[in-house]
């Protein structure tokens, strides 16, 4: 138990959560099974009585009606035929009287067969001891056999009415003497009150009980078993034996005790006509089987209850929990030096104000990191103003205007020229005090230094600029473009006065961050270079002294990033021989002023 205890302290805190949601659901499921499982069996119980009483009455019902039916047909014929009448007088007849009287009788005994619903042998017992008999299937009965019936004659001795036996071996009869029939008794007597003797019908058990005069069948719901018995508990029908499973020869002569058959739901009801009574049994192994059934169809419910609050709990814990957990990441990101804020949530007001502290926190730490970060760049911007502070930006142009004017005067038009674009390249740098630049003058300062480059290589670099209008006057910082230009004609440039096409465009990309692309048809570089500059670009730390190429594109990257953050920069594609593409990407500046588009070009 103490283990127990520890290894669920130990839990994460979305197990102890779904564990605590089985618990709460488990004792209700449980304890509705047991209800239903309770319920379910007292009401079997009452469906099987009402069902036995329902059965044991449509039984009874039925063996009644086919009493009264066979009375019915008796009596119909006594009344329609004084034939039997003529038997008080019997021995006096001639032998062609005796003969016609025969076959009258017989036709009236065929009447009565033939008014049965099934197949019926009929047989008259006169009081002189003569037997007359019909039968659609020419069975012969033997007089003398037949008296010996111990059947017979316990109802020859019991009454005047109705009656009926038990069932029996026919073994008075020659044609069919294992066969087993239940036999209906009725005295006869005539107009006058003599006594005629007994009309016999012969009927097979399962004639007894019509199934069309039932209700419904009995083992539509549970295996009802109809039994019927005499007054001496001697079967006249049971339903196992229909079945075929109990003969006839395991039965017959033997008395049957319902309350020893077994456990069984036992209901009774009694036919007065012929002193019979129906039983309806139903076993209990067939409630307890239906008991079971429902039990385990409440257990697989509850299974699949189990399983759904696993489901629907794991996904309300892990609602509940993913805050704490995503709370959990971004402090080891914290850690890692990475601070990003968690979106607020509809949730818990202690989860919410989680949350908020922790948003709270990561602000707090990011302003002072800025601060810092602000701090370094004034510093580097102060070692900048010393440089630039050194040189004397008006010493500087009077010293130029005075080469250039010496030139022009020495008739040197073409070095007048470059110390024009010359001049104007330092009041671009040094005349100043901004920390930004537009893009505009960028692309003006690039175009100057492509403009002097040709006057050096007599016009074989061509410049295009293709910059948006809405991206001229965004502010960047200061030579941006004219050190990749720079780069360009250093490398790139094939000699012998072949031309080099230098193309600027501008565009958003996907994410609305603004790339400035800088293109060239030059020599290219191979693979192998490629990687050593891309290696020196993403490690400011690296010594790349002897790589001239390398230090301008790592001192572009290196101020995108120290201005713009890390996840700005630029990155390099060339191919041998095609040529180099340089991609610079920086953030939208809004709130910037906008101008028209327009475009530079300058060639040889």
């Amino acid at each position: 138990m103490r283990e127990i205890r520890k290894r669920y302290r130990s839990m994460r805190i979305w197990g102890r959560l779904l564990l605590s949601y089985l618990q709460a659901s488990l004792v209700p499921m449980l304890l509705m099974v047991v209800i239903i499982a309770l319920t379910s069996t007292y009401l079997l119980t009452e469906s099987a009585g009402e069902l036995s009483e329902t059965y044991c009455s449509q039984a009874a019902n039925n063996i009644e009606g086919f009493l009264e039916d066979s009375d019915r047909i008796i009596r119909s014929v006594l009344i329609d035929s004084d034939t039997l009448s003529r038997l008080e007088n019997a021995g006096n007849y001639s032998m062609s009287e005796e003969i016609n009287l025969y076959l009258e009788i017989r036709r009236v005994l065929m009447r009565v067969s033939l008014l049965c619903p099934s197949d019926v042998h009929v047989m008259l017992l006169t009081a002189g001891g003569e037997l007359f008999q019909y039968s659609p299937t020419r069975n012969a009965a033997s007089l003398e056999l037949l008296q010996k019936e111990e059947w017979l004659q316990q109802l020859l001795q019991s009454g005047n009415g109705l009656q009926i036996s038990a069932a029996h071996r026919m073994t008075y009869d020659e044609m069919d003497p294992d066969g087993i029939r239940v036999t209906v008794l009725r005295k006869l007597y005539t107009p006058r009150g003599a006594d005629l003797g007994w009309l016999l019908m012969d009927i097979h058990p399962k004639d007894l009980i019509e199934p069309k005069r039932m209700v419904s069948e009995p083992n539509s719901r549970f295996p009802v078993r109809l039994l019927v018995t005499d007054a001496q508990s001697h079967p006249l029908y049971d339903t196992l034996i229909q079945d075929g499973t109990v003969q006839w020869s395991s039965v017959i002569g033997e008395k049957i005790n319902p309350e020893e058959l077994g456990e069984y739901h036992h209901v009774t009801a009694q036919v007065a006509e012929g002193n019979l009574t129906v039983h309806a049994l139903i076993p209990y192994s067939a409630l307890l089987r239906r008991g079971r059934l429902i039990l385990i169809t409440s257990l697989i419910v509850m299974m699949l209850g189990i399983a759904l609050t696993v489901v629907l709990s794991g996904s309300i814990s892990r609602r509940i929990t993913r805050p704490i957990v995503d709370l959990q990441e971004k402090l080891v990101r914290v850690e890692e030096g990475k601070y990003q804020p968690l979106e607020q949530i509809e949730g818990p007001y202690e989860i919410r104000q989680l949350i908020g502290t922790y948003n709270s926190m990561v602000q707090e730490i990011e302003r002072l990191i800025h601060n810092v970060y602000q701090e370094q760049l004034r510093q580097k911007d102060a070692k900048l103003l010393a440089l630039r502070a050194q040189i004397n930006p008006h010493f500087l142009y009077n010293t130029l205007e005075s080469i250039r004017m010496k030139a022009m005067v020495g008739g040197d038009a073409e070095v007048s020229e470059m110390i024009k674009i010359l001049s104007r390249m330092f009041r671009a740098v040094l005349g100043k005090d901004s920390k930004f630049s537009t893009v505009r003058d960028e692309i003006i300062y690039a175009q100057n230094y492509v403009r002097l480059q040709n006057l050096r290589f007599d016009g074989v670099f061509s410049w295009e600029a293709d910059v948006p209008g809405d991206l001229m006057e965004m502010k960047v910082i200061p030579l941006l473009f004219q050190p990749l230009v720079e780069n360009s004609i250093e490398h790139g440039y094939r000699g012998k006065h072949q031309q080099l096409r230098i193309r600027l465009q501008g565009f958003r990309d996907e994410g609305g961050d603004i790339c400035f692309r800088l293109s060239d048809d030059g020599t290219g570089m191979d693979e192998d270079r490629l990687e050593t500059i891309r290696a020196a670009i993403s490690r400011p730390e690296a010594d790349d002294e002897n790589n001239g190429e390398s230090i301008a594109l790592r001192n572009i990257a290196e101020r995108i990033r120290l201005r713009y953050g890390q996840e700005y920069g630029l990155q390099i594609e060339t191919r041998l021989g095609e040529g180099t593409t340089v991609i610079l990407r920086v953030p939208d500046q809004k709130g910037e002023t906008q101008g028209a588009e327009v475009q530079h070009s300058s060639g040889g």
